[in-house]
C-alpha cells in the first residue's frame, strides 16, 4: 500500500497562541547590520569592507522549552516526568 505524507507543520512565529502558555518557542531575530560583529569574530581576518555593502547576513535564534511540538505530535512516545 502506497503511503502519503501529511505535512501539519506550521511557520513558528512569536506571539502566536499555538501553543499552551509558557511552552511557546522564542524566536530573536537578527538583521544584517546585528549579526556582523560575530561574523567579524568567526571568521579571522575577515573586515566589513569585505562584505557586499558592509553588511553580513541575516539569520534568526530559536529557543523553546524542553517539551517541543515534535514531541507532542509523535504517537508512541512518552514524556518523562
Amino acid at each position: 500500500m502506497a503511503r502519503k505524507l501529511i505535512d501539519i507543520s506550521v511557520p513558528l512565529q512569536n506571539d502566536v497562541p499555538a501553543d499552551p502558555p509558557g511552552n511557546h518557542p522564542t524566536i530573536q531575530y537578527i538583521d544584517h547590520q546585528q549579526g556582523l560583529p560575530r561574523m567579524l569574530q568567526f571568521f579571522d581576518g575577515l573586515r566589513a569592507e569585505d562584505l557586499p555593502d558592509g553588511q553580513a547576513g541575516r539569520s534568526s535564534r530559536c529557543s523553546s522549552p524542553p517539551t517541543t511540538a515534535r514531541i507532542w505530535t509523535r504517537p508512541g512516545i512518552s514524556i518523562p516526568p
